[in-house]
């Protein structure tokens, strides 16, 4: 499965971008939808790194245009919430790297991360930017 074709709009300069600092995660889709074997502890401590911070997490890689905190933090409380949930599965996913579970947390973040999508597609058409 593949982002949603109208969705594309939602990674139209990132917010990421706009600040001045590229993100080290480009395409977070395409990280969180390969294979298990191709995870590495090292992988999942540069995804944690990356998801912490506001302007390069899942959220932080959507369009500049998401009102957005002072501290980069979307001001829409659901995305809000869902972007720190996303941080949480993948600081879990990292800690727990090799242990019989580490990868459903990779799985649970692929679900987050298309509810993270498809809000800011709510929030932009809401917006009628979309």
């Amino acid at each position: 499965m593949k982002h949603e074709k109208k969705l594309e709009t939602v990674y139209d300069l990132p917010y990421s971008a706009t600040i001045g600092k590229p993100s080290k995660v480009k395409d977070w889709y395409k990280i969180l939808h390969q294979d298990k074997k191709d995870f590495t502890k090292k992988d999942l401590k540069k995804l944690q790194d990356t998801a912490v911070e506001w302007e390069f997490c899942a959220c932080g890689n959507l369009c500049k245009l998401i009102p957005r905190n002072e501290r980069g933090a979307p001001k829409d409380k659901i995305l809000m919430k869902a972007g720190g949930k996303f941080s949480f599965l993948l600081t879990t996913a990292w800690l727990n790297y090799g242990s019989y579970n580490w990868f459903e947390c990779i799985l649970e973040a692929r679900y987050l991360h298309s509810k993270i999508e498809k809000r800011a597609g709510v929030i932009l058409r809401k917006m009628k930017l979309l």
